[in-house]
C-alpha cells in the first residue's frame, strides 16, 4: 500500500477509468451504471470539469490504475446548490476493503474544501450494503430512498440518499512566501500583515523562498528545483514581484520564475477582479458609473509557450502562438462558471480576424458557450477592447482571453480602479 499513488486525473486517463467502469458494470450490482461511456466520451467528460470538480485515481505501480473517486457539482445550473457536491467511488474487486477508498476519500475531501464544498452528497443501491457501510465509516448520514430509481436486466432496486452535512474545515494552511525583487519584499510584508490581521479560527504559517532575479545572481537558477518541489506541498503561494530589468539571461529576456510556475504546477485560470472602490480612484470622469469586472487570463499557453525555446534562425528571432482545444475549453468553461456567480455575462477577447490560432479560440468559445445558455455571451476583438475598457468598462461582467493579451489588459484595467495594488 505504500507505493500506491492517489492523483487527479486527466483525460489521458480516460481509458483506465472506461476499463475500471466496464469491470464493475459487468457485476451488474454495485453501480447504477449500466454501460460506461466509450473512451472518447470519457475523455471529453474529463476535460469538461470545471475547477471546482475532480477525479481522484489510484494508482498502483505494475497494475495500473485501480480504482477512482469522482466529486461533481450537484447541480451545475443552480448558483443556490452550488455548496453541495456529489462523490462516486468505484474500486476493482480484488482491490476492495484495503483502505483504498479511505485513501481516496482524503484526497477528494480536501480537494473539497479547498473548493469550497459545504455538503457532499451521495446514492448507493440499496444492495449494496459494503458502500453504505463504507460511506456511514467517512461520517455520510442516509437521508432518503429512491423506490426503483435503477432497473438492469428487468430488475429494480432502490436507491439510498446519503448526506455529509459539514466538511471538516481545515484550520492550519502553509504559505510559501515568495518576495522576489524589486518591491516585491515590501508588498509580501504589507500582505502578510493584512492576513495576520485576520487570523481567527485558522492560523498560517508562511515560509519564505528565495526565487527571482536576485537568486538567479546567487545560484545561477532564478527558480532552483530544490525550492520547486518544496513549493509544492504548500497549500499556497504568496508572490511578490519577479525580475530587475537589468538582469536578464543572454538572450535578452529577463527571468520569469511566476511564469514557470504556472506552467509547472498547471494554474491555468488566472483570475484577476478589477473593482473600482471608489470613483476618486479612477483616471476615468465615467467612473461614477461603477467598474467590476473579472478579467480571466489563461495562464499555461498562447503566445508565451514557446519562450524558453524559440525558433531562431541567423537573421530572425520566431514566437509561437500555441492554442490547444483542452487548455481553451477550461479556462473558457472556467470563465462561465466565474460569471454564473456574477453577472452572467462572458466576453471573448481575441484577434480572431487576423491570426488563425485566435479564430480556433473563437470555435472553441462558441462550442463551450453553448453548453451555458443561462449566460450571455459576446466577441470583442483585442484592439478595440482597448477601447472599450476606457470608454466604458462597466458593461463587462467576466472576460475571457489568451495568455498575452490577458496579460496586457489586466494592467490596463488596473489602471482605470487606482492601479496594479487596487
Amino acid at each position: 500500500m505504500a507505493a500506491m499513488i492517489v492523483r487527479q486525473a486527466t483525460s489521458a486517463d480516460a481509458a483506465a477509468l472506461v476499463a475500471v467502469l466496464e469491470v464493475i458494470a459487468a457485476e451488474r450490482v454495485h453501480s447504477a451504471i449500466e454501460r460506461p461511456w466509450t473512451v472518447e466520451q470519457e475523455a471529453r467528460y474529463v476535460e469538461s470539469l470545471s475547477p471546482r470538480e475532480a477525479i481522484h485515481v489510484a494508482e498502483e505501480p505494475g497494475h495500473g490504475v485501480i480504482g477512482f473517486q469522482s466529486l461533481d457539482l450537484w447541480s451545475p445550473l443552480l448558483t443556490s446548490m452550488a455548496h453541495v457536491g456529489q462523490v462516486g467511488t468505484f474500486l476493482l474487486p480484488e482491490w476492495r476493503k484495503r483502505g483504498i477508498g479511505r485513501r481516496l476519500w482524503e484526497a477528494t475531501a480536501a480537494f473539497a474544501r479547498a473548493a469550497g464544498y459545504g455538503k457532499l452528497v451521495i446514492q448507493v443501491r440499496a444492495s449494496n450494503i459494503a458502500a453504505q457501510q463504507f460511506y456511514r465509516g467517512l461520517g455520510f448520514r442516509e437521508c432518503g430512498r429512491l423506490s426503483a430509481q435503477v432497473i438492469i436486466d428487468g430488475a429494480a432496486d432502490d436507491e439510498i440518499l446519503m448526506e455529509l452535512n459539514r466538511l471538516s474545515p481545515k484550520s492550519s494552511f502553509r504559505i510559501a512566501s515568495l518576495p522576489g525583487d524589486g518591491v516585491g519584499p515590501d508588498v509580501v510584508a504589507a500582505a502578510i500583515r493584512v492576513l495576520r490581521a485576520v487570523e481567527s479560527g485558522f492560523s498560517l504559517q508562511f515560509d519564505e523562498f528565495s526565487v527571482g532575479a536576485g537568486e538567479y545572481l546567487r545560484s545561477g537558477d532564478p527558480l532552483p528545483a530544490g525550492t520547486f518541489e518544496r513549493i509544492k506541498d504548500f497549500d499556497a503561494i504568496l508572490l511578490g514581484a519577479m525580475g530587475l530589468p537589468d538582469v536578464r539571461y543572454p538572450g535578452g529576456v529577463e527571468m520569469t520564475p511566476q511564469l514557470d510556475l504556472r506552467e509547472r504546477l498547471d494554474l491555468y485560470l488566472g483570475l484577476r477582479p478589477i473593482y473600482l472602490y471608489h470613483p476618486d480612484d479612477s483616471p476615468l470622469r465615467t467612473a461614477s458609473r461603477g467598474i467590476d469586472l473579472l478579467l480571466v487570463r489563461e495562464s499555461t499557453e498562447g503566445l508565451f509557450t514557446s519562450r524558453l525555446h524559440p525558433a531562431t534562425g541567423e537573421d530572425f528571432v520566431e514566437d509561437r502562438m500555441r492554442i490547444t482545444r483542452r487548455g481553451a475549453e477550461r479556462v473558457i468553461r472556467g470563465a462561465f462558471h466565474q460569471a454564473r456567480r456574477r453577472r452572467r455575462h462572458v466576453t471573448l477577447v481575441d484577434k480572431a480576424n487576423v491570426l488563425p490560432s485566435m479564430a480556433y479560440f473563437r470555435r472553441i468559445f462558441d462550442q463551450v458557450a453553448a453548453e451555458f445558455p443561462d449566460v450571455g455571451a459576446d466577441r470583442v476583438y483585442v484592439d478595440a477592447m482597448s477601447l472599450y475598457l476606457v470608454q466604458n468598462p462597466s458593461r463587462f461582467d467576466v472576460v475571457v482571453t489568451e495568455n498575452m493579451f490577458g496579460d496586457i489588459l489586466s494592467d490596463l484595467a488596473a489602471g482605470l480602479v487606482g492601479g496594479m495594488g487596487m
